[in-house]
């Protein structure tokens, strides 16, 4: 999990506890979508990268089928606590 939004995505610390299936249900799950412009945090540059087209319209669609973006998505620090923020 990332220490603050605007940190480098090597500047972690551990989630103090698991994502649960009441987190994913709710967007609580520790990733989602900042509506801050584009560019503002290194977690959005590095998703734009990713070309995980998560955190916009849905269109262009995604390069990656589901395992690939799954697997693109898990490399992805945290951006909050599991829990504890709306995203």
């Amino acid at each position: 999990m990332l220490r603050t939004l605007g940190s480098d995505l090597d500047d972690t610390v551990p989630a103090v506890r698991p994502i649960t299936a009441e987190d994913l249900l709710t967007l609580r799950m520790g990733f989602g979508i900042d509506m801050a412009p584009p560019g503002t945090y290194p977690i959005q540059d590095a998703e734009t990268a990713a070309q995980l087209r998560s955190f916009g319209p849905p269109w262009p669609p995604t390069p990656h089928g589901p395992d690939e973006w799954m697997r693109q998505l898990g490399a992805l620090p945290l951006m909050v606590q599991p829990g504890t923020t709306w995203l």
